[in-house]
């Protein structure tokens, strides 16, 4: 079963293509998740004291190794996060593509429905998951109207 609190209450056919889908990205989502956890502590902790050290010491030189120890750190968690964006970005790529097989693969489906979800999804990819759910919902329908 799917840990995702916003699935939970979906039918069960529903859960299970999501899963599917998830399972795509399940490795991708851990990286992101773990490349923003470890980024912005770092980021907040290496401004908040180089802001400190600059005001109650100055840019004195011998705080300069220590300045450059906390910029240094800044930019890495900078580096981690601008690579969790990209991420972010193939895991909406890998998902999307996963759920344009799926509609494309329906037999139930007649093409020309099929192709209005398949533009939706390309266009507004943050919307892929609920137009996904509309497709799912839809062939059910028809699966049951047959």
């Amino acid at each position: 079963m799917m840990n995702n609190f916003m699935f939970q209450n979906m039918p069960g056919y529903i859960q299970q293509e999501i899963e599917g889908v998830m399972s795509k990205v399940k490795s991708l989502i851990k990286k992101n998740t773990i490349f923003t956890l470890v980024s912005i502590p770092l980021i907040v902790f290496s401004v908040f004291n180089l802001f400190i050290l600059l005001y109650r010491y100055g840019a004195g030189t011998e705080m300069v190794y220590v300045l450059l120890l906390f910029a240094l750190l800044g930019s890495i968690g900078i580096a981690l996060y601008k690579e969790a964006k990209a991420i972010r970005k193939e895991i909406r790529k890998v998902s999307s593509d996963q759920i344009v097989e799926r509609i494309e693969a329906s037999d139930v489906v007649n093409d020309y429905q099929k192709r209005g979800f398949i533009e939706t999804i390309k266009k507004q990819p943050v919307l892929a998951m609920s137009v996904f759910i509309q497709f799912l919902q839809e062939e059910k329908n028809r699966k049951e109207n047959e």
